[in-house]
C-alpha cells in the first residue's frame, strides 16, 4: 500500500465512535507498524 493509502486508512480507524466494534487485520509487513489505538484495548 502506498503511504497515502495507510494514512487514509488510519484516520478512518480513528474516526470510528468508541462504541462501534472493530476488527483490524493486517500482513506481517504492517503488524505493530505505529499503530496506536487506545480503544482496541478495551
Amino acid at each position: 500500500m502506498r503511504r497515502k493509502q495507510v494514512k487514509e486508512l488510519y484516520e478512518k480507524l480513528l474516526s470510528l465512535s468508541v462504541n462501534e466494534k472493530r476488527i483490524v487485520i493486517s500482513t506481517g509487513r504492517y503488524i505493530g507498524e505505529g499503530f496506536d489505538d487506545e480503544r482496541l484495548g478495551r
